[in-house]
């Protein structure tokens, strides 16, 4: 696990091709997509030759931000919509 307390606008996260991902977009200001396009792979956006690395996306939208239901054009494998969160926009 690692935490990154930076604006994802800011950085770019080196992996390891074989790593198994979780991105925690809580209150994020950016869309998922631009958020998965900071993490590098030996400095590529996608690792070359290997297998994709599992990817797992946890969004909390907020503000004017929209829930998210593909990114890249790729629905959820699972979606979990929790109405327990309190926003304006929630309640």
């Amino acid at each position: 696990l690692e935490l990154v307390p930076y604006l994802v606008q800011d950085v770019e996260i080196e992996l390891e091709a074989s790593e198994r991902v979780v991105m925690i977009l809580p209150h994020a200001h950016v869309v998922p997509e631009y958020a998965l396009s900071r993490l590098r792979f030996g400095g590529h956006l996608l690792p070359s030759g290997d297998t994709p690395p599992t990817v797992s996306v946890i969004q909390l939208p907020c503000c004017t931000f929209v829930r998210c239901n593909r990114i890249w054009g790729q629905s959820p494998d699972v979606e979990y919509e929790d109405e327990c969160i309190c926003s304006d926009d929630c309640m």
